[in-house]
């Protein structure tokens, strides 16, 4: 489960803002309390659930 990386609606720009989008990731091969560390973009994401 992913986000969009969004509009932060405090500033008056319609640009994306955010920095970070949150991962969440289940599954039998998910190791419990593994970390991700940061990706590099949304085609990183879009690579590893086609593995």
């Amino acid at each position: 489960i992913t986000a969009d990386h969004g509009c932060d609606p405090t500033i008056p720009s319609t640009d994306h803002s955010r920095e970070y989008v949150p991962l969440l990731v289940a599954g039998e091969r998910v190791k419990k309390g593994a970390t991700l560390g940061v990706r590099g973009s949304f085609a990183d994401l879009s690579a590893t659930i086609a593995d």
